[in-house]
């Protein structure tokens, strides 16, 4: 926060979520009640990724007047994509503070994705009347925002549809199934302000790669906290991946005697989870070495972004995800890799 273009980012995002929630509560109407959003969405904790693409969009050399339209379009495809996960993952993380009797999650899902597509509508509109985008811009909108988004949808489908079972290598996990799972939902905003227009290609192109491995890092974390659940689901996992192609034989025994008879009543999925100690390890080394990487190109290409700022983001993004700095480091220590 003591970096001037960071805070300035958080900034631009904390009222972009404030608005965001203003405009939802506008195109609801009386249809539905809505809570004043509390504090805890508004902390910088919250907000890391859509700051850190405020961020990414204000070296694109756009107006502040555009890089505040397009923090907005971002808030509605965070909430489309969080509808979406909460249905697909059977899960609920708010986005739009709904103020709906019991505790029931399904519909507050449905509504999201109902009402933050109504509010990219509107957004669209008020763009074009405000003559900051065209007519045929406005139109082109709403439909460059399903393409970014499309295929992680495609990849969510194919794990629902079984397609997952099939066990790939660590690095076709990293470079087809968290790509198409993340790594794309974090190159979409900037994707998204590509297929607009008016923007350099290739700065586009070099940022987004630095945000693409952000996204991997971060799945290759997720899945070493979902084995156990991945494990049961015969779920695509990098851990389960470097387990079953990797060269400790208790561990590829492990897991291929679960995936082989989960149906049965051998041992749980958390055991059997808890036995891949070596391929969680590389798991977790895989994302040290793409955070590395994702801070070498975001300095490269983020002017005022020093070294001591982006490893500060990475521990920041890691504490989020439930990895300590504690945690990080004795990892980090047991890899020889320096943090």
């Amino acid at each position: 926060m003591n970096w001037v273009d960071w805070r300035e980012s958080y900034e631009v995002q904390r009222a972009t979520v404030q608005d965001f929630h203003a405009r939802c509560a506008n195109s609801l109407g009386a249809s539905c009640g809505f809570r004043p959003p509390d504090d805890q969405g508004l902390r910088v904790e919250r907000n890391l990724f859509s700051t850190l693409f405020v961020l990414a969009t204000k070296t694109l050399g756009l107006p502040e007047r555009a890089v505040r339209f397009y923090a907005m379009v971002n808030q509605c495809m965070r909430a489309l994509v969080t509808g979406c996960d909460n249905l697909l993952d059977d899960e609920f993380k708010e986005v739009i503070p709904f103020d709906l009797p019991g505790d029931g999650t399904k519909f507050r899902s449905v509504l999201t994705i109902m009402t933050a597509d109504r509010v990219l509508f509107e957004l669209a509109l008020d763009a074009f009347e405000e003559r900051l985008v065209s007519a045929d811009h406005a139109k082109k909108l709403a439909r460059k925002v399903l393409d970014v988004l499309m295929p992680s949808g495609i990849e969510e489908h194919e794990e629902e549809a079984g397609k997952a079972i099939r066990i790939y290598t660590p690095a076709e996990v990293s470079a087809d199934i968290h790509y198409r799972k993340t790594g794309l939902l974090f190159e979409a905003p900037l994707t998204l302000i590509q297929e607009m227009g008016g923007v350099d290609p290739g700065r586009c192109k070099r940022v987004n790669d630095a945000l693409c491995r952000v996204g991997l890092a971060c799945q290759a974390l997720d899945d070493i906290k979902d084995t156990a659940r991945d494990l049961e689901r015969a779920q695509c996992n990098m851990v389960i991946s470097y387990a079953l192609h990797g060269d400790v034989a208790e561990e590829r025994d492990a897991a291929a005697a679960f995936l082989e008879g989960r149906e049965g009543a051998g041992p749980s999925a958390d055991c059997a989870a808890s036995e891949l100690t070596t391929a969680r390890s590389r798991t977790f080394a895989h994302a040290l070495r793409l955070f590395g990487q994702a801070e070498r190109l975001l300095c490269a290409n983020v002017p005022g972004l020093e070294p001591i700022h982006a490893t500060a983001l990475t521990h920041v993004i890691m504490g989020a995800l439930g990895f300590g700095l504690e945690t990080t480091q004795r990892r980090a220590e047991e890899q020889g890799i320096l943090v």
